[in-house]
């Protein structure tokens, strides 16, 4: 059985500092600032890093071009399985439509 190349090198670690500069982050006092730039948000329904009762708040406020997709389940589902599939299919679809050059 092969191993996984990051297999006992990555440890889940975070510093105090890392901690401390999660605690003052705020992503949703001003989102007018980047609109009407295309914005894509992809949340898991029991997302508790990113919590989907703000994801839909800053949705709901957004300029279009906007797009929200909700995933079953929570923050890291999105990286693995079906939440996975569903996730990058709605990025990579994004990204072809607004990042692509024609």
């Amino acid at each position: 059985m092969a191993k996984d190349a990051s297999e006992g090198r990555w440890e889940n670690r975070l510093t105090f500092e890392s901690i401390e500069h999660c605690l003052y982050y705020e992503p949703v006092p001003h989102p007018e600032a980047i609109f009407p730039t295309p914005l894509c948000l992809i949340v898991g329904e029991k997302d508790f890093l990113a919590a989907p009762d703000l994801t839909a708040a800053v949705y709901a406020n957004a300029m279009e071009p906007k797009s929200l997709t909700i995933l079953k389940g929570g923050h890291f589902d999105g990286f693995q399985g079906e939440g996975f599939e569903i996730a990058s299919t709605t990025a990579l679809r994004w990204f072809e439509k607004y990042l692509k050059q024609g």
